[in-house]
């Protein structure tokens, strides 16, 4: 009996492992999408302003 309680304490240490190097993951995943997240809603704010709108009508028309 005890022999079965260990094994079964061996297999829970290692799932409480793979749970764990998957939830590293998983934050790293989380981290990498906020941080694509916040770069656009910079690049939206930027493409809504005057400066961008000024910059792109003046290379579109080739007032450079």
């Amino acid at each position: 009996m005890i022999g079965a309680m260990t094994v079964q304490m061996v297999n829970l240490y290692r799932k409480n492992q793979e749970y764990k190097r998957t939830e590293e993951a998983l934050e790293k995943q989380l981290e990498t999408a906020k941080k694509k997240q916040n770069k656009l809603k910079e690049d939206e704010e930027y493409v809504g302003s005057d400066e961008y709108i000024e910059k792109e009508a003046s290379e579109k028309l080739g007032l450079t």
